[in-house]
């Protein structure tokens, strides 16, 4: 059960992965009636902090705490080899954590919840906010 002072934790969570996603359509699934598969990819850690800084106007560059990123052919963004190792996924909680306590210091005063919550359970407002 989500109480709401756990709605920043969530909030920022939601910037990795709401983000960071992309869908890919294969042929065979245009057409077909299957739905097509949602592909998930990591962010890059560049990726990550200008994410924040946009959405949130947080400019601390919290990926300057992540593990280093390899270089695959010369590149930090080949999607195909980013992973997130449990060192990472780690360090993404940390980094949310912090977001979050950025984010809502003062309270909502950025407006980031679209709705007033009626109780700790108020599904609808939960799920307008997420």
């Amino acid at each position: 059960m989500t109480r709401w002072f756990q709605l920043p934790i969530l909030f920022a969570a939601s910037v990795l992965v709401g983000q960071s996603s992309q869908i890919s359509f294969s042929e065979e699934a245009r057409g077909s009636g299957v739905a097509p598969q949602a592909v998930l990819r990591r962010l890059t850690h560049s990726q990550y902090n200008k994410t924040v800084r946009d959405l949130l106007k947080d400019s601390t560059d919290p990926a300057r705490q992540f593990p280093p990123e390899d270089y695959v052919n010369g590149f930090k963004n080949q999607y195909q080899t980013l992973s997130v190792s449990p060192l990472l996924a780690e360090a993404y909680s940390v980094a949310a954590e912090r977001i979050a306590a950025n984010a809502f210091r003062r309270g909502d005063s950025r407006g980031l919840i679209p709705c007033k919550p009626l109780s700790n359970d108020d599904a609808v407002c939960r799920t307008e906010f997420i």
